[in-house]
């Protein structure tokens, strides 16, 4: 007789899990569109986790796809609405679009003493890393294109670094 594996809902959370891992792990070795792939199959697992939605967002950031990771950041704060990376990530995408005033109405609309506004100090921290690995990427690559978009992220990066010191 022939038996199939039904996936009850502790092994479709893990196997999200497994491939959130994954597309971790291949984020941080800059392959975004393999990324993507494995975030994709994490949602077909699991909806309700935000971060892959952050994660999704922040992979199709990186290759200057800033409207689709906007989608994918709301995603993710719908079903975490204080979530402060997603929040935050939202804010660059919209920087990184030269989109400054619907970035600053964002930023203009997170309650003062909220859960977003007490990660200030360590988003500050998030994204000083981040440009530090944005100076690394841009000195380990020759094609010029790939360059400006990197030096592009940064300065929307610098640009949040300076929304959330008061600037």
């Amino acid at each position: 007789s022939s038996r199939s594996l039904k996936l009850n809902s502790p092994n479709k959370s893990y196997l999200s899990n497994i491939y959130q891992i994954w597309a971790y792990s291949l984020y941080d070795q800059h392959k975004y569109q393999k990324a993507i792939h494995k975030y994709k199959q994490a949602a077909s697992y699991d909806q309700r986790v935000e971060e892959i939605y952050n994660g999704w967002g922040s992979s199709l950031s990186q290759l200057g796809k800033f409207d689709e990771a906007i989608e994918k950041y709301n995603e993710a704060l719908k079903i975490c609405p204080h979530y402060p990376l997603a929040y935050m990530n939202r804010i660059l995408a919209l920087l990184l679009k030269n989109n400054e005033k619907e970035a600053l109405r964002y930023y203009e609309q997170i309650p003062e003493g909220s859960y977003i506004m007490g990660n200030k100090n360590y988003m500050a921290k998030r994204f000083k890393q981040e440009l530090e690995m944005l100076d690394v990427r841009v000195s380990e690559r020759t094609d010029q294109d790939e360059i400006m978009l990197i030096q592009e992220r940064k300065k929307g990066v610098e640009r949040l670094l300076e929304l959330l010191s008061g600037k």
